[in-house]
């Protein structure tokens, strides 16, 4: 029996694989600045909800404080009820300086340019900071805190999977679809309980781990009415704390109140 010769199946082999394209290599996760005058501030000021973006690159002052540049936008429902549509607007400019835990923003409203206000604060946490602010129409101090959101780190946004399906969330009464839009951890959110029903966007964060090992989740919901912020674990079978896992579990408060509640969602069908 004559034997075949194997040199041209080995050819058309090496043909094939330089022919059939590799799977791309997934873009590696870019670490989060650690500077805060480099992320977005979520801030509170009584009715008054705000969310400030930086415009320009931090710089160092003469005293060491760090100084930059920010774009704000003020919202304040203006209607009846938790889930108004209707609301109250105002822009400005910020000039944000950190110096240590010290913290000073001066804000000028545009385009009118003629209410100016003045904030002190103290960093309480590596992402929170309050205060109390006065303005040029109102000179009795009044109360601020922000939050400043850190960027996804171990599972950055565009590479992980739970943040480009459906989540089916649950509070109370309440069952919401938080429904991606394509750009990564930003979700359209539909809420309903019996008749009642209300939008809002959401943006989720999934973190490394915190000090025990599990994976966090964080979320911030922004509506007429004001702001949520949940804080979560990814979890698995039977409730327990999944690094891996497709549920979450966690608490979350509202700016109009209502405590630190319980919430809990379905990320996609439950499972990769």
């Amino acid at each position: 029996m004559k034997l075949l010769n194997p040199l041209p199946v080995l050819l058309l082999g090496a043909c094939l694989l330089n022919i059939i394209p590799s799977a791309p290599a997934q873009a590696p996760c870019p670490s989060a600045p650690a500077d805060p005058l480099m992320k977005q501030w979520v801030a509170n000021e009584g009715d008054w909800n705000a969310i400030w973006d930086p415009v320009s690159a931090p710089t160092t002052r003469a005293d060491g404080a760090r100084v930059a540049n920010y774009r704000g936008a003020w919202s304040k429902p203006t209607g009846f009820g938790h889930y108004s549509s209707s609301e109250e607007k105002v822009q400005g400019t910020l000039t944000i300086a950190v110096n240590g835990n010290v913290v000073e923003i001066d804000r000028v409203e545009t385009p009118n340019m003629r209410n100016t206000c003045h904030y002190r604060g103290t960093v309480i946490a590596p992402d929170r900071v309050r205060g109390s602010y006065t303005c040029s129409y109102h000179s009795a101090p009044l109360r601020w805190q922000a939050r400043i959101l850190t960027p996804t780190s171990a599972f950055c946004a565009a590479n992980e999977p739970r943040l480009s399906v459906v989540w089916h969330e649950t509070e109370g009464d309440w069952r919401a679809e938080w429904t991606p839009t394509g750009a990564p951890g930003h979700f359209n959110a539909s809420y309903r309980k019996g008749r009642e029903t209300t939008q809002a966007t959401v943006t989720v964060e999934i973190t490394e781990n915190d000090l025990h090992n599990r994976v966090v989740v964080r979320a911030r919901r922004t509506q007429a009415l004001g702001t949520c912020d949940y804080d979560g674990f990814l979890t698995g079978a039977g409730g327990a704390t999944n690094a891996d896992g497709w549920t979450v579990n966690g608490r979350y408060q509202c700016t109009w109140g209502g405590g630190n509640l319980p919430w809990s969602a379905i990320i996609g069908a439950g499972h990769p």
